[in-house]
This record gives C-alpha cells, structure tokens and sequence, in this order.
C-alpha cells in the first residue's frame, strides 16, 4: 500500500502576540546544526566529529505588508520577542490535519525591504535570531532548546543535562 507523505497545507505566523494570518508570505525555520571539530587522535585510523555546541538560531520571516508592529521590534534583543509559527501538515486522503507549531524567544536584527515600485507589491523581510527553540508536532514536543540555560531536549532526552550538572547547577 502507498502511503503518501505529510505536506504543509498552510501556516502563519504570531509576532509578539500579534497573529499575521494572510499576511505572512513565507517563513524561514532555523537550521538546526551541531557544531562538530575533527579529533584525530593516535590509534584511528580517520578523523572523528566531537558536538561543540549548535550554531545560531536564525530565520527570516517575510511579510508581504509594511508592518508598524514588526518594524517597531527591530533591534531589541534584550525584550525577548516571542515567535510562534503554526503549520497545518495533511497527508492527501486523510480527514485530519497534523499541528506543527514552533515557538522561539529572540529578536528581530534585520528588516530588509523590496524595491518600491508602482503597481507591485513591497515585501518587509525580518531577520531574526533566537535563543530558544521549541517544536512540537501532534502536541509532542520533538525539540526543546534553551540556549540560555543551556538545555538541548531531543526526543525527550536532555543532551546537556550532565554539562550542567558537571559544571555546578
């Protein structure tokens, strides 16, 4: 039997609480990257990849409005904006739709603009960085990272748990 995959049939995206449904264009999640350095010691026979830590959480969200609300968190890392992005993920045939939400603490570090020209729409693009990240699928939480307290929850699994423990907590 063929089983289709799961697509995103739709999304959208809230912005310090406020919801932009309809008037987001397209989101960019952050890619999630373990930072690795090569160890080659004596006795192997090739190099192996040691986990130093993710690398940035970044993103772009672009609206396709100028918006006074998002242009008014540009620049403020300290205020902990939250982001939330909701999918709707369906696989064809099947009634229900699968939630997919994203939640991030951060702050918004670019807004970059279309050019301006008659009869076309301008796009406002928002750069964001974050220092957490949750993603929870189907009401599970999948990811869970806390980059200011140091926490890396994968499938449940805390992988810094004994980095913290280690150092004192």
């Amino acid at each position: 039997m063929l089983i289709l995959p799961r697509v995103m049939k739709n999304f959208t995206a809230f912005i310090d609480g406020r919801g932009y449904i309809g008037r987001i264009e397209s989101a960019k999640l952050p890619e999630l990257a373990i930072n690795t350095e090569d160890f080659r010691g004596g006795g192997l026979d090739a190099p192996i990849e040691n986990d130093m830590g993710m690398n940035k959480l970044e993103g772009e969200i672009v609206l396709a409005e100028y918006n006074a609300d998002a242009i008014k968190l540009w620049g403020l890392f300290n205020a902990n904006v939250p982001i939330v992005m909701r999918g709707a993920v369906q696989r064809q045939g099947e009634q229900a739709a699968t939630p997919v939400v994203i939640r991030m603490i951060g702050g918004f570090k670019t807004i970059s603009r279309d050019d301006w020209e008659s009869g076309k729409n301008s796009k406002m693009t928002l750069a964001y960085s974050a220092t957490s990240y949750q993603e929870v699928i189907a009401n599970e939480t999948v990811i869970d990272i806390d980059l200011l307290n140091s926490k890396r929850i994968i499938g449940g699994v805390d992988q810094l748990e004994s980095i913290r423990a280690a150092l004192g907590e």
